[in-house]
């Protein structure tokens, strides 16, 4: 059952799995909400009492305010879930897909805090240029709305570069489920907005990890088609603590046989 935080005008929800000693605070995935990691609460919920929060525009999470949330609101928010549970110690961060844009940016403000950052299949390290691009910058912006209203324009060249296997038969069934509808373009829309100041940039994020021993942990699928694993790869050189794991798997990798592993002293 979902719990509230009031911040502002805004409600930040979550769900608590398990009732281990240490904390994780947990990401999901674009779509889904704070229910879908309730496998972490089955899997590491005797080590972890996992806080499972729904990303701004999912489940219950509402951003009210005026403008996108920016790093300090987000700082801010954090700071509200740690003072409910009285976390003084240190606790971990975990994030699937999009939702390691805001597990990355909470190591990153909380950084003598964090004890492991855990990404699984994420965002938040490299490889978001496109991303950048359409919500960042005027024109990104711009084309993002008319494709919003106007799909046409970028759904046939899409299916062009399928046709000739440049763009593969799994990542486009991905994309067209996501914007199939004007509703969920506009809905992709929002929820890309909302994350469009949780970027990180990548030497800084490493230069903290390693100058505050964060322990990093990359979990990332060798035939993921949707983030590709050699962006975490080219991350993880030069941390002095930190691992990657390549399990023969897709995007969808919260599943019992990868988390059923020895994920390295989680």
């Amino acid at each position: 059952m979902s719990q509230l935080i009031t911040y502002k005008n805004s409600t930040i929800s979550y769900t608590v799995y398990g009732n281990g000693p240490g904390y994780l605070l947990a990401f999901h995935g674009y779509g889904k909400t704070a229910e879908s990691l309730s496998i972490l609460g089955y899997r590491y919920g005797k080590k972890y009492t996992v806080i499972s929060i729904d990303i701004f525009g999912h489940g219950n999470s509402v951003w009210n305010e005026t403008g996108q949330p920016s790093k300090s609101d987000w700082k801010n928010c954090i700071e509200l879930v740690l003072v409910r549970f009285n976390i003084r110690d240190k606790f971990s961060v975990f994030g699937y897909s999009i939702g390691g844009r805001p597990a990355v940016l909470t190591a990153f403000l909380f950084k003598e805090k964090v004890n492991l950052l855990w990404l699984m299949a994420a965002t938040g390290i490299g490889g978001d240029g496109f991303y950048n691009f359409t919500v960042n910058t005027g024109a990104g912006r711009s084309l993002f709305k008319l494709f919003v209203n106007k799909p046409g324009f970028a759904i046939k060249p899409i299916k062009f570069l399928n046709s000739f296997k440049i763009i593969p038969d799994s990542l486009i069934g991905f994309v067209f489920r996501k914007i199939d509808t004007e509703e969920k373009r506009s809905l992709l829309y929002q929820r890309w907005m909302l994350l469009r100041h949780f970027g990180v940039n990548k030497k800084q994020l490493k230069k903290v990890l390693n100058s505050h021993a964060v322990k990093t942990l990359l979990v990332f699928g060798k035939k993921d088609t949707v983030v590709n694993y050699k962006t975490a790869a080219g991350f993880v050189k030069g941390l002095t603590n930190g691992k990657l794991l390549l399990p023969d798997t897709g995007h969808y990798i919260l599943t019992d046989e990868v988390l059923g592993r020895d994920l390295v002293e989680l």
